[in-house]
């Protein structure tokens, strides 16, 4: 059991600990926050004990940051607090998550810290990822054999689709093509890739494979490009995407050509 109580603690006794929480933003505390501060918008701070004494800050630290800047990194002012004890390295990282899910907390962030969470769809995209060789960008490994992407929002839809059975598959299709080209963890093959299997189980993977080695991942992602500026109106990258993937699958089928639906 844990409990929570509301309680003022001095501010040097708050810590940020970076593996629960997301990376601050320095230059909007000191350009938008600092210069601005009034006492009476400080709000509660949500912090969780630790076994020094100390507490982590779970939502606030950008607030925190500004405290040090304003009064003195050493500052000892007293600030409103709903502290958490006895919570676990997991539980820190989901209360962060259900503190911050509406607020705009970069999609590296939120997926290293579901991680640390050891909710679900992280830890089976990070499982999918790391069997082919790729590792998402911000996640602390000593094994640097990993090729890493920063693309974890398409990687994420993707895996969403049908609970990571497109994933896996646009990873070996991928992995088949091209290797381990630092491109083919593009937003551009994600979505095109993805989507077409995902609409069209029919295909055939095989040729669609021995089709994309023809062409390097950097082509298939300009073709992409293209295709976006073609759509009339403002065409989202995955729509692009996925009208092109089909294109590509058609330029190559004499028959069993598919039709698009998006």
């Amino acid at each position: 059991m844990t409990e929570s109580k509301i309680m003022e603690i001095p501010a040097n006794l708050l810590v940020i600990d970076p593996e629960v929480q997301r990376n601050a933003d320095h230059r909007r505390v000191a350009t938008t926050m600092a210069p601005y501060y009034r006492d009476e918008l400080l709000g509660v701070l949500a912090v969780s004990s630790r076994p020094d004494g100390m507490f982590d800050v779970r939502d606030g630290q950008h607030r925190l940051l500004m405290i040090r800047l304003v009064f003195g990194e050493n500052t000892g002012k007293m600030l409103w607090c709903v502290a958490h004890f006895d919570l676990t390295t997991e539980q820190k990282a989901s209360l962060f998550l259900g503190l911050n899910n509406t607020k705009s907390v970069a999609r590296q962030d939120k997926f290293r810290l579901a991680l640390v969470a050891g909710e679900e769809w992280a830890v089976h995209i990070y499982s999918i990822s790391t069997s082919y060789g790729w590792l998402a960008s911000g996640i602390k490994t000593q094994d640097d054999s990993f090729r890493r992407y920063s693309t974890i929002s398409a990687v994420e839809k993707i895996y969403r689709l049908d609970n990571g059975a497109t994933l896996t598959w646009v990873m070996s299709t991928t992995r088949e093509a091209w290797g381990q080209d630092k491109s083919v963890m593009s937003a551009e093959i994600l979505h095109g890739l993805g989507n077409l299997r995902f609409k069209h189980r029919e295909i055939d993977g095989a040729s669609l494979v021995r089709n994309l080695a023809k062409i390097s991942p950097l082509t298939f992602i300009a073709n992409v490009q293209n295709m976006k500026r073609m759509i009339p109106g403002n065409a989202t990258l995955a729509r692009a995407a996925y009208l092109e993937a089909v294109a590509f699958y058609n330029n190559h089928r004499r028959t069993r050509r598919i039709e698009s639906s998006w």
